[in-house]
């Protein structure tokens, strides 16, 4: 595999870190119109997997704990704006309701 690297982070987020896979793999990413390599990736392996779903679940119940706004400020949204896809509140995407 190439050792192709993009201006993107491409290792995995595991428990909000940037990790390499744990065995080191890596698999070529092409451009579909040209087959051209434009990057390679982590290859996760079933212990990656694992790893991510331990991570998630342990920050599942801490997150849902949080109040709308702040999980939005968390990724620079205002919940009350309108999206341009739908034109719904960005509150609505997440939750598909109109309640807070």
């Amino acid at each position: 595999m190439s050792s192709t690297r993009t201006a993107f982070d491409e290792r995995l987020l595991i428990g909000g870190e940037w990790v390499e896979a744990a065995a080191g793999d890596r698999f070529d990413v092409t451009d579909p119109a040209t087959g051209e390599v434009v990057g390679s990736v982590s290859n996760a392996t079933a212990d990656d997997v694992a790893a991510a779903i331990d991570a998630a679940a342990q920050a599942f119940e801490p997150w849902g704990s949080l109040a709308e706004i702040e999980r939005a400020r968390t990724y620079g949204k205002n919940p009350r704006q309108k999206t341009p896809v739908t034109g719904r509140p960005e509150r609505e995407r997440f939750t598909g309701t109109d309640k807070a």
